[in-house]
C-alpha cells in the first residue's frame, strides 16, 4: 500500500521485477554507450578487449553454411578482466555523474 501512496500504479506494485528491470536498463544503457565510446577511443585497449572476447567465442557452421559465433556470458567475468573492469569503472563514473547532476538540479 505504501507504494500506491507514493504514486506507483497497482500493476508495478504487483510486479516489482518490472521496476528492477527498468532500473537496470536505465543505468546500464548510458554506461554501455560511454564504455564503447571510451574503448574505441583507445586502440590498444580495444585490441586487448577484442582478444579477451575472442578467447571465449565459439564458432560453428549452421545448416545453411553460415558461420555462427556464440558467447557464453557466464565466462565473461572470469575470462575478460579488462572488459569487466572497464565496464565497472565507466559504470561508476556514469553513476556519479548522473547522481551529482540530479542532486544539483533538485537542490537549485
Amino acid at each position: 500500500m505504501a507504494n500506491l501512496r507514493l504514486g506507483l500504479v497497482e500493476l508495478t506494485n504487483r510486479n516489482p521485477w518490472r521496476i528492477r528491470l527498468l532500473a537496470v536498463l536505465v543505468n546500464t544503457a548510458p554506461a554501455a554507450f560511454w564504455m564503447l565510446l571510451c574503448v574505441f577511443s583507445y586502440p590498444d585497449v580495444l585490441k586487448n578487449i577484442r582478444g579477451e572476447i575472442g578467447s571465449i567465442l565459439t564458432t560453428k557452421i549452421d545448416k545453411k553454411g553460415v558461420k555462427v559465433y556464440s558467447l557464453d556470458i557466464t565466462n565473461v567475468e572470469t575470462s575478460c578482466p579488462l572488459l569487466t573492469s572497464t565496464f565497472q569503472e565507466v559504470y561508476a563514473i556514469v553513476q556519479r555523474y548522473f547522481h551529482s547532476s540530479s542532486h544539483a538540479r533538485h537542490s537549485a
